[in-house]
C-alpha cells in the first residue's frame, strides 16, 4: 500500500519493478504483491519490466517464480526487451553474498548462475539488437548496483562484475538503473564508492526509510 501510494499519480510510459518487492517467496500467495502493485499502478494498460532482486530469491517457494512471472525462455531472469525507442537488458545478480555464506545454508548457487549470464551478455554485446533502427535510447536494469563498495561481506565478483562493466560499456547505456540499497544515489565513473570501474551513469532508484516509500521518475528525452 504504502509503495503503491508513493508513485500514484505519477505520469509514465511504463514501470519498472526492480526486485526487492517481496521479502521472501515463503509463499505462493507472496506473489500476488509483484501482480497488484503492477496492477494499481497501471491499470494494466502499460508495460511493466519486472527483474528479480536477491529477496526474492529467499524462501522455499523462490524456485517457482519463474511460474509467476513473465520471464526469458527456460526461466532466466536475465534479458532484453525493447519498449519503443528504448532497448533494455535486465540483469541478475542473484545473492549480494557468496554461495557458501552461513545465511544460505548450501541452499544456492548463483556462483555458476553469474557464470552462464555473462555468456549471455557476451552474446547480447555481439548481436547487437541494441542498434537496431528506432532505437534511441539504451539501459540496464539490474537490482543489485554491483559496482559499488557496500563493505566487506558483499565484496564479491570483482573479476567478473568487472567484465560485466566493460560488457556494459560496449552497449553504451544512457542510464544503468538498480535498487538494493534503499537509497536514492547517482552514481558516476571516478565516484569514490566504486569497487568496479565504470564508464556509465548509474542511479539506484528506490528508497524505503524510516516507513515511507521513495520511487524514481525518470525521463528520456
Amino acid at each position: 500500500e504504502l509503495a503503491v501510494e508513493a508513485a500514484k499519480g505519477m505520469e509514465f510510459d511504463f514501470l519498472i519493478l526492480n526486485g526487492d518487492i517481496l521479502n521472501e517467496s515463503k509463499n505462493p500467495k507472496d506473489f500476488r504483491c509483484l501482480h497488484n502493485v503492477a496492477a494499481r499502478l497501471t491499470n494494466g494498460m502499460r508495460p511493466v519490466v519486472c527483474v528479480r532482486g536477491n529477496h526474492e530469491t529467499r524462501g522455499k517457494y523462490a524456485e517457482v517464480l519463474p511460474d509467476y512471472l513473465p520471464l526469458r525462455k527456460g526461466g532466466f531472469s536475465y534479458f532484453t526487451f525493447r519498449l519503443g525507442s528504448v532497448w533494455g537488458l535486465a540483469l541478475d545478480c542473484g545473492e549480494d553474498k557468496w554461495d557458501d555464506h552461513r545465511e544460505y545454508g548450501g541452499s544456492v548457487r548463483f556462483e555458476d548462475y553469474r557464470r552462464e549470464e555473462t555468456e549471455y551478455i557476451r552474446k547480447v554485446v555481439e548481436q547487437r539488437q541494441f542498434d537496431a533502427e528506432g532505437i534511441n535510447h539504451r539501459i540496464i536494469v539490474c537490482h543489485i548496483p554491483f559496482m559499488l563498495n557496500m563493505g566487506e561481506e558483499f565484496d564479491i565478483e570483482r573479476e567478473l562484475f568487472t567484465e560485466w562493466s566493460l560488457l556494459i560499456e560496449k552497449i553504451n547505456p544512457e542510464l544503468f538503473i538498480s535498487a538494493h540499497t534503499h537509497e536514492m544515489d547517482d552514481i558516476g565513473p571516478g565516484i569514490e564508492e566504486l569497487r568496479i570501474p565504470i564508464s556509465f551513469n548509474a542511479v539506484t532508484a528506490s528508497e524505503k526509510r524510516n516507513g515511507y516509500f521513495r520511487p524514481k521518475l525518470i525521463t528520456f528525452r
